[in-house]
């Protein structure tokens, strides 16, 4: 696991923990060679870059599930009005329009 703690006003300390016998060891990443550094940073990195994508894949999930509430519900009106309509659906008997002065009439 990678940490940045915040030490008072100083910069963040980088730390690296990871568990052993049971217990949390922390490691000032400071210390670590130039190579281990290199390293340190890209686990950074694809920790952040996790967590978006994670995010991402929670937005793009509720958007498959929108869609295929959407496509349905589209199916079962286009059946309901279109496809499986009667003769006594289709006829208009009487209509209610609300004129701009909000009086209403009947056609």
């Amino acid at each position: 696991m990678v940490d940045t703690k915040d030490n008072s006003n100083e910069n963040p300390k980088p730390t690296f923990s990871y568990e052993k016998d049971g217990e949390v060891v922390e490691v000032d990443a400071n210390t670590f060679s130039d190579q281990g550094k290199i390293q340190f940073a890209r686990l950074l990195d694809y920790q952040r870059d996790l967590g978006q994508l994670q995010g991402a894949l929670i937005k793009v999930q509720l958007d498959i599930d929108d869609n295929a509430n959407n496509t349905e519900r589209r199916k079962k009106w286009i059946l309901d009005n279109e496809i499986n309509k009667t003769e006594e659906e289709t006829e208009v008997k009487e209509a209610e329009v609300v004129d701009e002065s909000g009086e209403e009439t009947k056609q």
